[in-house]
């Protein structure tokens, strides 16, 4: 079934969109940054999803779209493929906490990582000590996972993703079901989020003035209870019953509050400046980190228990601690040697020195966390372990990143690990055309995207490095340069036109003579590397072409620039700006190579300031663009940024 303009097709593909919107697809015309994944060797397909997955899904799988989970199928042996930034226990499905006994499993933990990774683990007690397995793993955001906050039913799983500068979100998660229930974006940085005892609330610490923000479960509705704001928050609990919450705030600061009323009942002085904080021992201890020493605090006097001298906490807590425990790492002495040793230091004990197996040869040591007789940690290459009085690996290794992907009507073409694969039909071996190297005939450093354009040629460039864009012939097998951008490319798309693209996002830029001649002659030598027509501004997202002089860029608005579509003369610079409401438009792209007829997605603030995604129709009129139809298409009560479309064909 093609997109096409007639009334009833339309409708049919819109409704199909309704239910797909918040998935996140990827066009056929234009392929933005997309971080895909693959997996060799292992599992069959359909056995970690429990559903069967058809032999495109089973073999490539679609990265977080901000919306779903997307599990690595195909891996027996998983790892998180970058650093580890959180780790967090969590509750077994029944409701039970992730340590008390069920069967032989000792404890549930969650960990997150910069590329935007979750997974969960399964810690079992056998007659070798505890060995830790790995449940699943998938790609939740494009953003840092910084901080887990598992729900009491073992269900549900919070997340902190951000960038570490101006992009903070809050996102809750079905474990269960791998979708996301919602996405909540915060001005101020956020310190920590955990739950109410019952599950009621998620409780997100940040450092805005209010200090809190209670959001109601499944549903996100923000709640204030505090008629008095207690600061900056970097931990918040509540007792069983929910009644009342404590934070502390690294003012100084232990602080009770009735929920019920919002009258503050509690309010005692106690060590300040305390960060990677935790309460535990039955909420009666909070331990606390202040760059120079672990601190253990009375939660319900504010007096100072203990504190230890720590350089460089690695904090591992479980909760039934009374002290702080941590891992850091230690230099042997006399050693003039910057490979250091790590070490578990539990309260005032003697620290005892961590022994990897033989061969291990171990990153450092970046969020950890525990239970009776064992703690888990995470490392900086994305390794997990365990510590019960020997170091114990996961029998994993890495997933291979598949970052660029596209078809032909008789190839599947992809980039992984820096080479150029191609495949004609699934289960077949693929055919390795080109591997990464910085020497002519190599794929170039950094090339990890592919565009399909047209006669069996592709259009290699790259969405995270200044690599040059070239055009492989696939015939030859030969490589021309096209272009040398500056910085990484956003988005392209190839017309009959020629190639349109966004470097960075500050620079629209057209390459024309894409055209069967034009390649011919570039290719033969008989031609030079053709003209660009660069266009700059700031927050640029696509460029297409809608004729051979125009070209239609989407951006996002501003109080000076509030149009998030602007229409380009490639021959004169004439600029014409079309205010299609919203903040932000991106995945531009055509629908079924017919230009002037696009769709885009839309970011609008929505009822109430609540953000939504809108997915739009252009009927683009080059000749006079204050013609331009748009009608809205479908629409997603929630901010996906990463929301794209995949088109339908008979």
């Amino acid at each position: 079934m093609n997109i096409q303009k007639s009334g009833k097709k339309r409708t049919t593909v819109c409704l199909f969109l309704m239910l797909v919107l918040c998935a996140g697809f990827i066009s056929a015309q234009t392929v933005r940054r997309n971080n895909w994944r693959m997996a060799s060797g292992g599992a069959k397909a359909g056995e970690s999803s429990g559903r069967a997955l058809s032999p495109h899904e089973a073999g490539v799988r679609r990265p977080a779209s901000g919306s779903s989970m997307q599990e690595k199928t195909l891996a027996e042996k998983r790892k998180h493929p970058a650093e580890i930034l959180a780790c967090a226990p969590g509750f077994a499905p029944s409701g039970g906490k992730a340590d008390d006994p069920q069967e032989n499993t000792a404890g549930i933990f969650f960990f997150g990582d910069a590329a935007g990774f979750l997974s969960a683990h399964r810690v079992s007690a056998s007659a070798g000590g505890f060995l830790s397995e790995m449940l699943g793993i998938w790609q939740i955001s494009d953003l840092p996972v910084r901080c887990i906050a598992p729900h009491p039913d073992g269900r549900l799983v919070a997340v902190y993703e951000s960038d570490g500068f101006s992009t903070h979100r809050v996102s809750l998660w079905d474990w269960e079901q791998k979708t996301r229930l919602y996405a909540k974006r915060f001005q101020d940085s956020i310190n920590a989020i955990s739950w109410s005892a019952a599950g009621t609330y998620l409780m997100v610490g940040n450092t805005s003035f209010h200090g809190i923000t209670f959001l109601e479960g499944e549903k996100g509705d923000i709640r204030r209870p505090y008629r008095d704001s207690p600061g900056i928050v970097n931990l918040s609990a509540t007792g069983k019953s929910e009644r009342t919450a404590v934070n502390y705030a690294p003012s100084g600061r232990i602080v009770y509050t009735d929920l019920s009323s919002g009258e503050t009942v509690g309010d005692y002085p106690t060590e300040p400046n305390l960060s990677m904080t935790s309460l535990c021992d039955n909420n009666r201890v909070i331990l606390g980190y202040n760059g120079a020493e672990a601190v253990a605090v009375d939660a319900t006097t504010g007096e100072t228990i203990a504190a230890f001298p720590a350089d460089r906490p690695v904090p591992a807590p479980a909760a039934g601690d009374s002290l702080p425990v941590w891992f850091e790492q230690k230099q042997e002495d006399f050693s003039d040697s910057d490979t250091g040793y790590w070490v578990l230091v539990s309260g005032g004990q003697e620290p005892v020195r961590l022994e990897f197996p033989a061969g291990e040869n171990p990153a450092d040591i970046t969020a950890a966390a525990g239970a009776d007789g064992f703690r888990i940690f995470g490392t900086a290459d994305g390794e997990v372990y365990v510590f019960d009085g020997a170091v114990k690996a996961e029998n994993t290794e890495a997933l291979v990143p598949v970052t660029g992907l596209c078809a032909t009507d008789s190839r599947l073409y992809w980039i992984a690990g820096g080479t150029l694969y191609s495949a004609e039909n699934y289960g077949e071996e693929p055919l390795a055309l080109l591997n990464a190297g910085e020497n002519g005939g190599l794929l170039p450093a950094g090339t990890d995207s592919v565009t399909e354009a047209g006669d069996g040629n592709l259009i290699l460039w790259s969405a995270s490095s200044a690599a040059p864009v070239l055009l492989w012939n696939g015939e030859t097998g030969g490589q021309t340069e096209l272009y040398l951008p500056s910085e990484g490319i956003t988005s392209l798309s190839v017309t009959g036109s020629g190639i349109s693209f966004v470097e960075g996002n500050s620079r629209a830029v057209f390459l024309p003579g894409t055209d069967r001649a034009a390649r011919k002659n570039i290719r033969s030598g008989s031609a030079e590397r053709p003209q660009a027509f660069v266009y700059s501004a700031a927050g640029l997202q696509d460029a297409v072409m809608v004729s051979p002089q125009k070209m239609l860029v989407s951006r996002s608005a501003g109080l000076r620039s509030p149009a998030p579509l602007l229409l380009l003369d490639v021959g004169t610079g004439e600029t014409v700006p079309l205010n299609a409401g919203g903040d932000l438009c991106f995945s531009l792209a055509m629908v079924n190579e017919q230009e002037g007829w696009l769709y885009a997605f839309r970011i609008t603030g929505g009822e109430n300031g609540r953000p939504k995604t809108e997915l739009i129709f252009l009927d683009v009129d080059p000749e006079n663009f204050s013609r331009t139809k748009i009608d809205t298409a479908a629409v997603y009560p929630d901010e996906d940024l990463s929301a794209e479309l995949l088109p339908l064909s008979e």
